[in-house]
């Protein structure tokens, strides 16, 4: 259908139809697989980047590194990174302590000064299952972001991932 359309409507249209269409499908179910490996979720990053470049009107090796960025798209390998700050960021403003108890966030405690200082102490992990744990994954986000989550706005969350 949408290949069909892309000729006579205009791109926001086809934006506001891959988010109607295709990004439910996509965000259905995500935190269950979202935390996939990589080559699992390679089938439905190439589905995004054939949307982008439909949008375009570009030739199917034509690189989409920027088109995420133009239309402000988070591409599925950031995804759950990003939904998960974004629920951090919710449950911060309101107060959730339990969230806080599941996540097991604790203020990293340094024996020595240094230039760059990790805010969060992460758990330990010895697997890749590990990596997936929120005891893990919230702590190293936050290290590693360079956004104030509680005051920016959730476009510049948004915009920060789709890069």
């Amino acid at each position: 259908m949408i290949y069909k359309s892309k000729e006579f409507l205009p791109v926001k249209i086809l934006i506001m139809l891959y988010r109607t269409l295709v990004l439910p499908n996509i965000n259905y179910c995500f935190l269950v697989w979202g935390t996939a490996p990589r080559s699992a979720l390679h089938e439905i990053l190439l589905i995004q980047k054939k949307f982008l470049r439909l949008v375009d009107g570009l030739p199917y090796r034509y690189t989409t590194a920027g088109l995420f960025e133009n239309y402000s798209m988070v591409s599925v390998h950031n995804m759950y990174k990003c939904r998960l700050l974004l629920t951090y960021r919710k449950v911060r403003l309101d107060n959730n302590a339990a969230f806080f108890e599941i996540a097991n966030l604790s203020r990293a405690v340094h024996s020595y000064p240094c230039r760059y200082q990790q805010k969060w102490s992460s758990a330990r992990r010895r697997t890749s299952y590990g990596e997936q744990m929120l005891q893990y994954t919230i702590p190293s986000l936050l290290n590693n972001i360079s956004v104030d989550l509680l005051t920016c706005p959730m476009k510049c969350i948004l915009n920060y991932f789709s890069g």
